[in-house]
């Protein structure tokens, strides 16, 4: 079944698979969840394997798009990779925990 970025309650975009589709409502289902949007569903993305993968940089997508990069930022901070790149732009997601990415020399180095 096709997948889409749909629009989701909580979540934003997610990747869904639409099962009813027309001009004004849309219906999709995605993780066991069912929902429904008012949205056009000739408007709808869809989504691209890489696009589901939690790239470093946003720009190697073969697609760009908004639902692209939050499931892409989502992913990699799941896996406590809190720094996603669009070009020379960088996305930092605070974790709220402590991180240990940073060696005790490149701390000492910039903590003077």
């Amino acid at each position: 079944p096709e997948q889409v970025w749909a629009p989701h309650p909580t979540r934003v975009w997610v990747p869904a698979e639409v099962t009813t589709r027309d001009s004004s409502k849309c219906a999709f289902k995605a993780d066991e969840e069912e929902w429904e949007s008012e949205v056009d569903g000739a408007t709808l993305e869809p989504v691209t394997e890489d696009q589901l993968k939690g790239v470093d940089n946003i720009c190697t997508l073969e697609r760009v798009n908004a639902g692209a990069l939050l499931h892409s930022v989502r992913l990699r901070f799941g896996e406590s990779s809190i720094y996603t790149n669009v070009a020379r732009i960088l996305i930092a997601v605070n974790p709220f925990c402590a991180v240990d990415i940073y060696g005790k020399a490149l701390v000492a180095k910039y903590a003077a």
